[in-house]
């Protein structure tokens, strides 16, 4: 499970929870022992990004990226951020098992 940048290694099922995508939730059953050790993992966070912002980045020395609400207050700073070409006609192909350009959903998202 992931908890605050992190994930519950428990291979031996000390938490009882082996199965828990496939049942619901008992909250009552849960009991009072430590948790399993965590291991630290790290998330990625990905932006879709116009043209001058990537070049604006790339112009960088530092390449640190704030991130900016609306009203332009920032509440986080990606530090040495990197940018990956939008492999839009790959993702398709994995998510939907062909290219079709034709597919409803493809035509849609290339639209």
């Amino acid at each position: 499970t992931l908890h605050f940048n992190s994930l519950t290694v428990d291979p031996f099922n000390l938490t009882g929870n082996a199965m828990k995508h496939e049942t619901t939730t008992d909250f009552e059953g849960f009991t009072q022992h430590a948790a399993p050790d965590r291991v630290s993992m790290s998330v990625p966070i990905t932006l879709a990004i116009t043209s001058f912002s990537k070049d604006a980045m790339e112009a960088s020395a530092s390449r640190d990226v704030a991130l900016v609400t609306q009203m332009g207050i920032t509440v986080a700073i990606l530090r040495n951020g990197e940018v990956y070409e939008n492999r839009k006609e790959e993702i398709l192909a994995r998510m939907f098992g062909v290219i079709d350009p034709l597919h409803p959903y493809i035509a849609h998202v290339n639209s």
